[in-house]
């Protein structure tokens, strides 16, 4: 039922009951795959703002830990589906297609606009992402804060009930 996957931490972009159900163009896929961790990012927004809403005080350090699981769920498949539309296919009948869907030529309008999508997601997603992510942990080690009570609230929350004790 589950489609298998190379990494264990990540999500799976398809199941066979939705891709029978839908059936969700290449495209489509890679749309849904590329918006996934800023819409799920927007959903649990509504968190700290419904908090802070009710209380007047929100609690940032929760809704930061809540996204940053959600993007380090989706990242290997966000990836994985990134990089396919660059994957084209040997010549046939001198027309290349794109090996994640044969119906798809390559070289097309709607195929250069996805390449342009997907070469700005290689480099802000799956490039930038664990560059900013090293960055900023370099940056803590630096200034001697990575294991302060702020870093360790933000990375792991479950210290926090060790630190009160």
């Amino acid at each position: 039922m589950w489609s298998t996957s190379e990494s264990s931490s990540s999500i799976p972009a398809s199941t066979s009951f939705v891709s029978c159900a839908i059936s969700l163009g290449f495209y489509s896929r890679l749309m849904i795959m590329v918006t996934a961790p800023l819409a799920v990012s927007v959903v649990l927004l509504v968190i700290p703002l419904y908090t802070w809403i009710r209380k007047k005080a929100a609690d940032w350090t929760s809704y930061r830990t809540a996204c940053l699981v959600v993007i380090y769920l989706l990242y290997p498949s966000v990836c994985r589906e990134v990089v396919r539309v660059l994957d084209c296919s040997s010549p046939i009948d001198g027309v290349r297609y794109l090996e994640a869907d044969y119906r798809e030529p390559c070289g097309s309008a709607e195929h250069l606009v996805h390449v342009v999508i997907g070469v700005l997601v290689i480099i802000l997603f799956c490039i930038g992402f664990p560059a900013f992510t090293g960055f900023v942990l370099r940056s803590r080690h630096q200034q001697g804060r990575l294991d302060d009570l702020d870093t360790r609230k933000q990375v792991r929350p479950n210290t926090m009930r060790a630190a009160r004790v």
